[in-house]
């Protein structure tokens, strides 16, 4: 029987430098820093276990993703050891919005099982080389710097530090489903939870859960940047001051806000749905 481990999202940011320390030359620091949401998932199905990573950019992305790759591993446990491999490259574009594609084209997304690149929408040697060496673990400055010896070649003046910061935790139980979601909000870190309640003739599929909480980040995520675009006590008619957004997305963010608050209602209209402390506003 096909099973799913525990589902945690993290958001992380792995730094690594070199540094050239001939006297002659000047410093020349050598680095990339990587920073992104990821998710292990431990497939297990009768004999075997497959430790698949999710990257995205984004939550709400890092998460469609993961709902996708369980879907796929339940209807066919098999789906990454096929010797035709799925075409994630077309399920994702039907995943994607119209929104994303058009105004966040460089919004990127992968997937690694047991540590081999199975789909990335923009390549990175460095992330592929890491989740070569981790397959699935849990990152460390240590495993890091392995990958990184690979990458640059092995020295001593490799400098690494890598942090992570837990996000999104997914907890099922036999009557609902839970995620806690870790907020962070004009410098501030917040935090709620939402469960779905399992009905006693239809339960609640894991990845339909998680697209529902991917468009509740996503509105939210929305809604924030939207206040960040407008003056103290403005509304949306108002035009934005210093604004992170083009001005010829204002109006596309608004609409896709909308939309994802219009999916948020339509999963909690059709299921039993508590927020602990309280629903997070996305319109408005």
């Amino acid at each position: 029987m096909a099973s799913i481990g525990p589902i945690t999202l993290f958001r992380e940011k792995t730094s690594v430098h070199t540094f050239d320390d001939e006297p002659e030359l000047p410093d020349q620091d050598t680095s990339f820093t990587i920073r992104s949401n990821r998710v292990v998932l431990e497939l297990a199905a009768s004999h075997r276990k497959s430790q698949v990573v999710v990257r995205g950019q984004t939550i709400a992305a890092t998460l469609r993703l993961s709902a996708l790759v369980i879907d796929h591993f339940l209807r066919d446990s098999q789906v990454f050891q096929r010797s035709v491999p799925i075409d994630w490259a077309d399920l994702w574009a039907r995943k994607q919005s119209d929104f994303e594609r058009r105004h966040h084209p460089e919004s990127w997304v992968s997937i690694h099982a047991d540590g081999r690149a199975a789909f990335v929408t923009r390549g990175s040697e460095a992330i592929d080389m890491i989740e070569e060496v981790a397959k699935g673990q849990d990152l460390t400055n240590d495993l890091i710097k392995t990958a990184t010896w690979n990458l640059l070649g092995k020295a001593e003046d490799i400098v690494v530090r890598h942090e992570s910061q837990t996000a999104v935790v997914f907890s099922p139980f036999p009557t609902h489903l839970r995620a806690a979601v870790l907020e962070r909000r004009g410098g501030r870190t917040g935090s709620f939870s939402v469960s779905a309640f399992h009905q006693t003739d239809r339960k609640i599929r894991l990845s339909a859960f998680i697209n529902f909480l991917a468009d509740l980040v996503e509105a939210i995520t929305l809604k924030e940047l939207m206040e960040r675009a407008r003056p103290a006590g403005a509304g949306e008619e108002a035009g934005p001051v210093a604004s992170p957004i083009p001005l010829d997305q204002i109006d596309a963010t608004i609409e896709r806000r909308k939309h994802c608050a219009e999916f948020v209602a339509a999963f909690e209209r059709a299921n039993k749905v508590q927020y602990r402390p309280e629903r997070p506003q996305l319109i408005g």
